[in-house]
């Protein structure tokens, strides 16, 4: 957003790290930025040399030579696909995805991008082995455990940085393997956006005064919750620029 020479720019949620299944983030020039930053603290720091697609593979192989099926929990926009993605140079049978994800994920083969082979569970008879399953979390809520035989299960999240395998997740569940995937950026990539823009002014959403506002203030960026972003709270940062909220 432009008004004058002032440049605005909210990101919505962005990750850094290179996925086959989008373009890559773009940083923009601008005064005052408003950041996402969900996993906005220094604890979260994602391993680039993992091979995501490879470790998910060799957990199906490994589960498919025991007879098991492995059901990997994932939302179905945006994760599931990338999944696909990274799944594409190794997955020499079809994935077996959830029927939110058909739609979605035919959408990306239509803009070109290359996904790993699938089939609607709806398609599928029981008594499946061997199989890699798709699906999103709330799923298992629809009566579906009947229907996945024996299986091993893991959940693709940049939460997973916290799971010990087997320990109950947020929420109460339980996961024997957790792949850190996340659709976020991790502490050091949210410093290095809000280094890259330039910005001399940023409002971090979904931690209010937590790590990133202290360590930005700590450097001499001006920085605040994203709270102050109503007319009322931001007219007492100086200086106030109203005009852009009208």
């Amino acid at each position: 957003m432009q008004r004058g020479d002032e440049v605005w720019v909210a990101t919505g949620d962005y990750k850094r790290d290179p996925d086959p299944s989008c373009e890559p983030f773009e940083v923009v020039p601008c005064h005052t930025l408003i950041t996402e930053a969900t996993f906005g603290t220094p604890k979260y720091s994602w391993d680039r040399s993992r091979q995501i697609g490879n470790d998910i593979h060799r957990w199906w192989l490994s589960n498919a030579s025991a007879g098991k099926n492995s059901v990997l929990f994932g939302y179905s926009l945006g994760k599931a696909q990338r999944i696909l993605a990274e799944l594409a140079p190794y997955a020499q049978r079809d994935l077996i995805i959830h029927r939110t994800m058909l739609e979605l994920t035919e959408c990306y083969r239509r803009e070109g991008r290359a996904l790993a082979p699938t089939r609607c569970l709806d398609e599928v008879v029981s008594g499946i082995r061997g199989e890699l399953l798709l699906i999103p979390p709330q799923a298992l809520d629809d009566g579906l455990s009947s229907r996945l035989g024996e299986h091993e299960t893991a959940f693709a999240s940049g939460w997973m940085q916290d799971q010990k395998p087997g320990s109950p997740y947020r929420g109460g569940k339980g996961f024997d393997r957790g792949f850190v995937i996340s659709d976020h950026a991790d502490w050091a990539d949210l410093n290095r956006t809000i280094d890259e823009c330039g910005a001399r002014r940023v409002f971090v959403q979904h931690r209010g005064m937590g790590a990133l506002v202290r360590h930005l203030r700590s450097r001499g960026v001006e920085a605040y919750p994203s709270e102050f972003l109503t007319p009322e709270r931001f007219e007492k940062i100086a200086p106030a620029n109203l005009e852009l909220f009208r």
